[in-house]
């Protein structure tokens, strides 16, 4: 239970190396939701701290169908920190492709609707800087969003003063990994189109990707 036995933690849902999103149950709106919650280890990081309810505090500023609505941006109790979300039945988008769940259509249609999404914050100044499949989340009939803005920018903003590499190599546009600061809506463009390659492709993606991607791309069935 958190927030004074508000949420009743259903279930794990998913562990990276920050935090932790859990399944839960609102016990005041009766209301499934999904709740992130910072590793206890980073709860006197204010730097980790503030990133992460950074992200939290932009995601709910969002308001398009195709991201994950934040239904509380911060929240504390006893040294716990988490944030709120609606919840998300189908997993992500690699699990799902992973598991053969999702036609080629499917998988387009979910990478033009966080296409949308992002067209949505970039008109607003934000560049994600993670964009990947396990970043995009599928509820019903396979509907996509877009969710996880911990490593959110404004782009005109002054450049982050982070200089190591960010987000997932294979994914990553060359600029997150050498300078985040100086990434932009590019970057978020890049990782959607390695999002889209991967769904296509249905399987984890080999460095060839990287190395040869014309002709990796050229070879993949894209439906018709």
């Amino acid at each position: 239970m958190l927030a004074r036995g508000r949420y009743r933690l259903l279930g794990l849902v998913g562990q990276g190396g920050f935090a932790t999103v859990w399944h839960a149950r609102d016990e005041t709106t009766k209301r499934e939701v999904a709740l992130k919650v910072l590793h206890g280890q980073f709860a006197e990081d204010k730097t980790r701290r503030d990133r992460f309810f950074r992200g939290a505090w932009k995601m709910s500023e969002l308001r398009h169908p195709a991201i994950v609505q934040v239904l509380e941006p911060y929240g504390e109790e006893a040294g716990r920190h988490f944030f709120v979300m609606e919840y998300m039945s189908g997993g992500t988008l690699h699990e799902a492709v992973l598991d053969k769940k999702l036609t080629a259509d499917q998988v387009v249609a979910g990478v033009v609707a966080v296409g949308q999404a992002l067209v949505h914050a970039h008109e607003r100044g934000l560049v994600h800087r993670d964009v990947k499949p396990s970043n995009v989340l599928l509820g019903e009939a396979a509907a996509a969003k877009l969710t996880d803005f911990d490593l959110v920018r404004e782009q005109d903003a002054p450049g982050s003063t982070r200089t190591g590499p960010m987000g997932s190599f294979i994914y990553a546009a060359p600029e997150v990994l050498n300078r985040p600061q100086d990434a932009d809506h590019r970057a978020d463009i890049y990782g959607l189109a390695m999002t889209a390659v991967f769904g296509l492709h249905g399987a984890e993606l080999p460095l060839e990707v990287v190395r040869d991607a014309d002709r990796f791309i050229d070879r993949l069935h894209c439906g018709g």
